[in-house]
């Protein structure tokens, strides 16, 4: 009777193990799963934070871009508006020597 006891005790405690042990194998591979599964979103969260960089890139390239444009319509608005200027500033300085001349025949003209 001792002798089965211990038999079926040793046998019960093996068979306590050889569970525990499968246990042990199948929460490790949920862990591992798991892991894959964390690695996995992980690397899509790192595709689409580089997709959205590219994004961002090109969006200040091109605002760079269309900068440039506008930095050169500005300057060219500038030149035009400077070259109105210095026309205006022109037209008058004749049209007084216009005035000059005038009054100069008539001064002549008087004599």
């Amino acid at each position: 009777g001792q002798l089965h006891g211990l038999l079926f005790g040793s046998e019960e405690l093996r068979q306590q193990a050889v569970e525990e042990a499968a246990a042990a194998v199948r929460q490790s591979s949920e862990d591992k799963r798991d892991g894959q599964r964390a690695e996995e979103r992980a690397a899509q969260a790192l595709s689409e934070a580089a997709h959205l960089k590219r994004l961002l890139d090109e969006q200040s390239a091109q605002a760079a871009a269309e900068r440039s444009v506008l930095l050169d319509e500005l300057a060219q608005a500038e030149g035009a508006e400077d070259a109105m200027e210095v026309a205006k500033e022109a037209a008058e300085s004749r049209k007084s020597s216009l005035e000059m001349q005038a009054r100069l025949e008539e001064v002549t003209a008087s004599i």
